[in-house]
């Protein structure tokens, strides 16, 4: 999380394709709705929903935003 922080300009794989994205960690306290919201989807897809949330939002002119859990 602390190189996140410091420079969130990420790359983002999805099969062949290749993009840039920011990532931001999401807040529980800040942000209690989308937290929640991506921990459901989580649970719902993997079975599992606690660790580090983080939203990855392509750079203009990429994919539409993608979120995903990362469990730590």
């Amino acid at each position: 999380m602390q190189n996140l922080l410091a420079d969130p300009r990420v790359s983002v794989r999805v099969g062949a394709e290749e993009f840039a994205a920011r990532a931001r960690v999401i807040d529980a306290a800040a942000e209690p709705q989308l937290h929640q919201a991506a921990q459901e989807l989580s649970e719902r897809k993997y079975g599992w929903g606690d660790g580090l949330i983080v939203e990855l939002t392509a750079e203009p002119g990429c994919a539409a935003p993608v979120i995903k859990d990362l469990k730590r």
